[in-house]
């Protein structure tokens, strides 16, 4: 590959991170290993991306690992008018959970920043909190208002989906529901997420 291809170089630094990961671990990610993936002089990682950190939070901003805003979203913009909010909110909530599970290397390292933390968790990390405030702030302006603060529910709501996927890359069953399945995910968690927000509105009530 022509070291003058910038952006050709940049995509393939990036890639190669995945490529790392999936075949040897995380423990393989490093200068020397990326460079070598990517078939590019290790000097390119510090002149286009100021170093390994910064390599690791363009990688991090890869689409391929943490949903888009558009995946997020989906269709609830064009349907807020008809939504009530705490509809709004399970659907998002369905839109979070079946991304990530479709990303299995996301899983993994979700699983892998619950007990390191370095460069490349600490992107990663940074990336979810900013796409968290994204959605937020996306619906907050077409018109969804909770009467309730859902941050603290969306953490609770977010860990759960993030522990069973990270379960079910060993063991089918958490507390007699089969967590690996598609009824699971597609039927069980929205009568779950029905289930958990329907109070929250009577409590806003009263």
């Amino acid at each position: 590959m022509a070291t003058y291809d910038r952006k050709a170089s940049e995509q393939a630094l990036i890639r190669a991170i995945d490529a790392l990961i999936a075949r040897d671990g995380f423990e393989a990610v490093g200068v020397n290993a990326i460079a070598r993936e990517a078939n590019v002089n290790k000097s390119l990682i510090y002149r286009y991306f100021g170093g390994i950190d910064g390599l690791y939070k363009a990688y991090a901003e890869s689409h391929s690992i943490w949903p888009s805003l558009g995946e997020l979203l989906g269709d609830v913009p064009a349907k807020i008018d008809e939504l009530d909010w705490r509809e709004a909110f399970v659907e998002v909530m369905m839109h979070y959970a079946k991304s990530i599970r479709a990303r299995p290397l996301s899983v993994e390292l979700l699983a892998w920043e619950c007990t390191t933390r370095n460069g490349l968790t600490i992107a990663l990390e940074e990336v979810r909190e900013r796409r968290s405030n994204q959605v937020f702030a996306a619906l907050l302006a077409i018109g969804f208002e909770p009467p309730v603060n859902l941050r603290p529910h969306v953490a609770f709501i977010v860990s759960s989906i993030h522990y069973l996927l990270i379960r079910g890359r060993n063991i089918k069953v958490f507390g007699g529901a089969m967590i690996t399945t598609d009824e699971f995910w597609e039927e069980d968690l929205r009568a779950h997420l029905r289930a958990f927000v329907d109070p929250l509105g009577v409590q806003a009530r009263s």
